[in-house]
């Protein structure tokens, strides 16, 4: 289980539909082990064309969160060594774990399909009890590349930050942060 004082961060990756819902706008927030931000990125809007959100089809999501706002929001952190595990909000962007160093999970939301399918690949669902949850039970999404030594290395992670937060209020926080900044900058509508 991870030490409290230990000093590692988990960060919270989410993209979000923009205030003219013309495209979308990502954000990581990465906190301490009590939810507390120690830093904060966002990428600016991406407006796909309609020629684009055809070609994309389905992928645009995992594109946009993965390749446009996954990776360089990860690349930008200064805080990058101290983060041990990346949450992600759409589990469609688990292949994130691909390219960059730190661990990825997916919270599965109350009434979210568990056992998503991604090419071809069932990924492994964990239960994990919480008591700082609204919901007492997680449900836990890893990379289908994770076999049981990753992914009890992130049960543990996991295990030890909902002690002190529910791990879903973040991605509010983010999506509020996001809405603001759109309505004080609007280079970020």
């Amino acid at each position: 289980m991870v030490n409290s004082a230990d000093g590692r961060l988990v960060g919270f990756l989410g993209v979000y539909p923009t205030r003219d819902k013309r495209g979308f706008i990502g954000g990581l927030l990465v906190t301490d082990n009590m939810g507390k931000p120690e830093e904060f990125r966002v990428s600016l809007p991406i407006k796909p064309n309609m020629v684009q959100r055809t070609l994309y089809g389905e992928s645009l999501i995992r594109h946009i969160g993965v390749n446009l706002c996954g990776q360089p929001l990860y690349n930008s952190l200064k805080t990058k060594n101290e983060l041990i595990l990346l949450l992600v909000e759409n589990p469609e962007w688990l292949i994130l774990a691909e390219s960059i160093t730190c661990l990825v999970a997916h919270v599965v939301k109350p009434g979210e399909k568990k056992g998503y399918v991604y090419l071809n690949d069932e990924l492994t669902v964990n239960k994990l009890e919480s008591p700082n949850t609204k919901e007492k039970s997680l449900y836990i999404q890893y990379p289908s590349s994770y076999f049981d030594d990753k992914q009890l290395v992130c049960h543990d992670i996991i295990g030890s930050f909902t002690e002190y937060m529910d791990l879903g209020e973040p991605f509010s926080r983010i999506e509020k942060a996001l809405d603001v900044l759109s309505t004080e900058n609007e280079q970020f509508t």
